[in-house]
């Protein structure tokens, strides 16, 4: 619509009634056009671009309801006010069914009646425009933010799921709404309870809004760390609570908290290391000096030389704590996680299939490059495998898995077979004189040293170990 002047098409075959018209509605502030029929109607609709059409029914070339039928109104959102002489129900009924807004009939002898209904027609257009505008601004907003949005009713069906789904998960939005319970069923077994009590309790409560972390299953099997937040939207139509909510990927957040967590154990385990090492070598030399004297008086006396053979033990121990610490110099290369993979399945090949291994690889198609060691990283992911494969009993299995996310490479190697893990941390201790040297407290220290981070868990069923490394060589300490 103009600023200042709406434009009103009048089609119609009689001059003179084109004519009452124009003298009636000029002078009360619109501009008025002129067709004499359908087929001229459609070409001054085109080139003028009229606010709103005043249009008579029976005319020849083309008549009303062609003219409706040719221009779909109803698509372009023009509005169509039929003005026809013939008092005909049948007609009007077409005619509103073609998309016309209303019917008067001529001569039309109250143009004050005429101007309200023209005006009020072109304020429904407009706020028609408005609703449409703010609809398109919203549905481009969610479909290219950052975030799976969706909406779910209390049956935990998903009634519209943005595109986002698809780069989150790698799940199209069709298929996410017509599976019952697709959030609950693709949530990690050991969070399902939790996410369902916090969507339970905003559906029925409907008092405010709620998140939780959990963990969502990808396609390929790999996991996402997500941060899940509902707001309660009431009742729908038909008296259904619903909600609005957001998937949130946190999955590098979490990846940042693990290695500032492991980089703070590792500088408190430094800080008991070296006070205990002060604090435990002096008295233990002087222990060891006496039992040696005490060994060459009395050679025949056993005592002597447990004291000795225990107190060198414990020097080793704590030689072997504090070396564990130490800063080891690595130098910083591209290289590719998933050829590093295959390297080190190749070197364990030998050993794997002589016990009737399976190893099931699921690379990502991605570059998965770092800028890491070549030669520390293979020794990490040659001590990890070996650590499961440890673990497993003969003609057992294990999953390999490589994918990224925005910042990280993630390596996972995941088996159903593993000891029970009461306190995950203490597999990563360098007290047992095997594993310091490699398995996990190893792979632990060595990517701490890379910037990376290592993760172990118990899923529902099976034992997960998680390498991250950052696409970019960024230090934590």
């Amino acid at each position: 619509m103009s600023d200042d002047r709406p434009r009103i098409l009048v089609v119609d075959d009689d001059r003179v009634q084109r004519q009452l018209i124009r003298l009636g509605l000029e002078p009360r502030g619109f501009e008025l056009l002129e067709a004499d029929s359908g087929r001229s109607g459609l070409e001054a609709t085109k080139r003028e671009a009229p606010d709103l059409v005043l249009l008579d029914m029976r005319m020849p070339v083309m008549d009303g309801l062609g003219f409706l039928s040719a221009l779909d109104v109803a698509a372009l959102g023009l509005p169509v006010m039929v003005v026809s002489g013939v008092d005909d129900v049948a007609e009007a009924a077409k005619a509103f069914k073609l998309g016309a807004v209303d019917y008067v009939q001529k001569p039309v002898r109250n143009f004050d009646v005429l101007e309200r209904s023209i005006r009020n027609t072109l304020a429904r257009r407009e706020l028609v425009r408005k609703a449409r505008l703010a609809e398109n601004r919203y549905h481009t907003l969610v479909e290219n933010v950052p975030m799976v949005v969706f909406l779910m009713d209390g049956g935990h069906q998903l009634n519209f799921v943005s595109r986002h789904l698809e780069i989150l998960l790698q799940q199209t939005p069709d298929v996410a709404q017509s599976e019952p319970g697709w959030l609950l069923s693709h949530t990690l077994l050991a969070d399902q309870d939790r996410l369902q009590k916090m969507l339970d309790q905003t559906l029925s409560r409907q008092d405010r809004p709620r998140s939780v972390e959990c963990r969502l299953v990808r396609a390929d099997g790999t996991l996402a760390h997500c941060l899940i937040k509902v707001i309660p939207l009431g009742h729908d139509d038909k008296g259904r609570p619903c909600v609005e909510g957001v998937i949130m990927d946190i999955t590098d957040r979490v990846a940042l908290e693990k290695f500032l967590v492991q980089r703070e154990k590792l500088k408190t385990v430094g800080s008991i290391a070296s006070g205990l090492a002060h604090e435990i070598r002096n008295p233990l030399m002087a222990i060891g000096g006496f039992a040696r004297r005490l060994r060459d008086k009395y050679p025949e006396a056993d005592e002597a030389g447990i004291i000795l053979d225990e107190a060198m033990r414990l020097e080793e121990l704590l030689a072997r704590i504090l070396g564990y610490l130490n800063p080891v110099k690595i130098k910083g290369e591209e290289c590719s996680v998933n050829q590093t993979l295959a390297a080190c399945l190749e070197l364990l090949a030998p050993e794997m299939e002589k016990r009737g291994l399976t190893t099931h690889v699921e690379l990502t198609t991605e570059p998965t490059l770092v800028r890491e060691d070549p030669e520390v990283l293979e020794q990490v992911v040659v001590s990890l495998v070996r650590q499961m494969i440890l673990h497993l009993p003969d003609e057992g299995g294990i999953t390999l898995r490589t994918y990224e996310s925005a910042t990280y490479v993630h390596l996972e190697a995941q088996s159903a077979y593993w000891p029970v893990l009461e306190d995950p941390d203490s597999f990563f201790l360098p007290f047992d004189q095997a594993e310091a040297e490699s398995g996990l407290p190893f792979a632990r220290r060595m990517l701490g040293m890379m910037g990376g981070a290592l993760g172990l868990e118990r899923t529902d069923t099976e034992m997960l170990i998680t390498v991250t490394l950052p696409k970019k060589r960024e230090r934590l300490a």
